[in-house]
């Protein structure tokens, strides 16, 4: 085939040409850096470059060989049923159950139910200066109690015991009105 000047496309490509096997490792394929390896499934000798054997990929012939090795290996547990065996005393971070029983009940469920119905009640709106979140406005709201947390355990999930401030009043609810902005 030839283009407007009458050169050839294909001039000394060899290009669908066969070579033999033998030949092919004999001839300029010995000069070449890599090595042979057998398949480890279909038992097929392959050629590796040496950045592929780097890599480690000298193992398997062909991807189709490297997932059939890998439906007959045993399936390993997965990484959310190993973790859920390793809660508490059996986790390798356990550190003898040094949470403090205070930061254990403010981080329970049922303490989080009782701030977001103090928060309904109170139409997410500071109690004291009245400030509640506005476009272009966030307020930090939080659930105070009126009675202490921790001379009252019986009320500390009751919301009548609740008042909703926003960060500022609650500060100063407990800095005894010394807090600066």
């Amino acid at each position: 085939m030839a283009n407007k000047t009458g050169r050839h496309y294909n001039v000394g490509n060899h290009k669908g040409i066969k070579r033999n096997p033998e030949s092919i490792r004999m001839g300029a394929e010995s000069n070449k850096k890599g090595k042979y390896f057998k398949c480890l499934t279909c038992g097929n000798e392959f050629w590796r470059q040496p950045s592929a054997i780097k890599k480690g990929q000298n193992k398997y012939c062909c991807r189709t060989c490297y997932f059939q090795s890998e439906q007959n290996k045993s399936k390993k547990p997965h990484v959310s049923e190993i973790r859920k065996k390793a809660i508490g005393v059996l986790s390798p971070s356990w550190r003898g159950g040094i949470t403090p029983e205070n930061i254990k009940i403010r981080m329970s469920a049922d303490y989080k139910i009782w701030r977001e119905m103090v928060f309904q009640r109170d139409n997410y709106t500071c109690q004291k200066c009245g400030d509640r979140t506005k476009p272009g406005h966030y307020v930090y709201l939080h659930a105070h109690h009126v009675k202490h947390f921790s001379q009252f355990p019986e009320l500390r999930f009751d919301i009548s015991n609740g008042i909703t401030l926003c960060k500022k009043c609650h500060y100063k609810e407990h800095s005894n009105g010394n807090y600066v902005a």
